[in-house]
């Protein structure tokens, strides 16, 4: 995995005001979930959904289960404008509309990951080392570190051993960046375009682990940056470690949403999937939140880590 070359962010251009208006009516339901998963791990299919479906919104959102944090039903600005990222596939720059979800505050750590290769659920992380510790996984200094080399299948067990799923890669911009509400008006605009979980300052180490002098040069204590935190209250969502998502990647998977679409699930075919977030070897122009990688799904390394999802129930 390799750092693309920085290009300076510009304004988000004028978008149309009917791709601004939320849908037509959100299902309050007291029981609800995003997209329905398969045995495998997918969605239930879409590429792109029409956004005049109707998401899902609690009436009164219950508490997310304890060490996550809640992200409510509505719209968020995903991707980039032409010339704006590094990579043609961050563009164009869409309205996404997300049903509620909640989603772990911090990437999952050694700690939490040994429980299920306790249990027998999960099979070991590929390597104990991360990259400057030769012994790193199962060793209680790191309990509170995350979890390192492990694979995409990895990833999911775990997650459905916690009755979680990996996020899908618009739950997991939306978390990170936060929607349309966090800033006036609530329509989606160019103050809804923050590059960064806590807005436009430029990343420092004191608001994420990444590839500068005075970090750690290796993946760290989660949580250890809480002036980094997003807009729901999530950590280390760049930075840090590198994170699996559910979708599989297409570098032409967002003309397929634009200029709006609700509850993406991803591509329906395709040999790798999507990580999000920058790592502790980015250089701090590569954090940008719209910046997409991907990898193959049997990938493991020490800059690769995850996080997981729920229903809210």
């Amino acid at each position: 995995m390799t750092a693309r070359p920085a290009i300076a962010l510009r304004g988000l251009a004028a978008i149309a005001a009917a791709a601004l208006l939320h849908p037509a009516a959100c299902e309050l339901l007291t029981d609800f979930s995003p997209n329905r998963r398969d045995a495998a791990g997918d969605a239930d299919g879409r590429d792109g959904a029409d956004p005049d479906a109707a998401i899902r919104c609690p009436a009164s959102p219950p508490p997310c289960p304890m060490g996550m944090e809640y992200v409510p039903c509505g719209a968020f600005l995903m991707g980039s404008d032409p010339g704006e990222g590094e990579s043609p596939d961050e563009e164009p720059e869409h309205v996404v509309f997300v049903s509620a979800f909640c989603i772990d505050r911090t990437e999952v750590t050694n700690g939490d990951y040994a429980g299920c290769v306790a249990e027998g659920r999960c099979e070991p992380p590929r390597s104990r080392a991360s990259a400057t510790r030769p012994d790193y996984f199962g060793v209680p200094e790191y309990a509170e570190f995350p979890v390192l080399h492990v694979d995409w299948g990895q990833a999911s067990a775990f997650c459905e051993w916690r009755g979680k799923a990996l996020p899908t890669e618009a739950e997991w911009e939306k978390a990170a960046r936060g929607g349309c509400e966090i800033a006036e008006p609530e329509t989606c605009g160019p103050e809804d375009e923050r590059p960064f979980p806590w807005g436009d300052a430029w990343p420092t180490c004191d608001l994420a682990n990444h590839a500068v002098a005075g970090c750690t040069g290796d993946a760290d204590r989660v949580g250890a940056r809480p002036t980094g935190a997003g807009p729901y209250g999530t950590l280390d969502m760049t930075g840090n470690v590198s994170e699996w998502t559910r979708d599989r990647y297409s570098a032409g998977a967002y003309a397929a949403c634009a200029p709006s679409c609700a509850d993406p699930s991803g591509p329906a075919s395709g040999t790798t999937r999507v990580i999000r977030g920058g790592t502790w070897n980015y250089v701090a122009s590569n954090l940008r939140l719209a910046n997409r990688s991907d990898l193959d799904p049997g990938f493991f390394g020490p800059q690769v880590g995850f996080r997981c999802a729920a229903p809210i129930r």
